[in-house]
């Protein structure tokens, strides 16, 4: 398997990402990525980004939109190429990046029934994920309204609750 592609591996999600990394050709060899939102992205060989698909948990991770890669369909055409066998039911549907920044803007609107809808399409922990990410960024009123509505407590005594 040729290590001379290169795949760019995108984190999607407010917070930091970590987790190990093994290669198809070679599960001995570890790799630890860590996405932080100071270093959202990493490149990788497609050795390495197969490996993804390999390992339970971080498939999952890749499910819930926690990463992405930027060129989706092509890893699939290298997944096929190398001769990694992948089940039916793998499914590579990129996540759409924008969500963080999407979920921002509806939170700093401040309008009850979008942001019931975000919850509703979004889910609450992942609003719960970039309320408490971007708190410094919303208004008092606004970080009351999703303290009530999301039942979970942002500010504590005028600071921030760090996770």
């Amino acid at each position: 398997m040729s290590d001379t592609k290169v795949f760019k591996i995108k984190k999607t999600t407010p917070g930091n990402v970590l987790f190990i990394l093994h290669p198809v050709s070679n599960p001995m060899l570890t790799k630890e990525v860590y996405l932080t939102d100071r270093r959202p992205f990493q490149f990788l060989p497609t050795d390495w980004a197969l490996g993804i698909f390999m390992d339970d948990g971080n498939y999952r991770l890749y499910k819930k939109g926690m990463f992405t890669f930027e060129n989706n369909d092509e890893l699939v055409k290298a997944a096929y190429e190398a001769g990694v066998y992948f089940d039916e039911q793998l499914d590579f549907t990129p996540v759409k990046e924008d969500n963080e920044k999407e979920i921002l803007a509806i939170l700093k609107s401040g309008n009850r029934a979008s942001i019931d809808k975000a919850i509703k399409d979004f889910g609450k922990e992942m609003i719960i994920k970039v309320a408490a990410s971007n708190v410094d960024g919303l208004n008092t009123g606004i970080v009351r309204m999703l303290e009530s509505l999301l039942k979970v407590q942002l500010v504590i005594d005028n600071e921030v609750v760090e996770d």
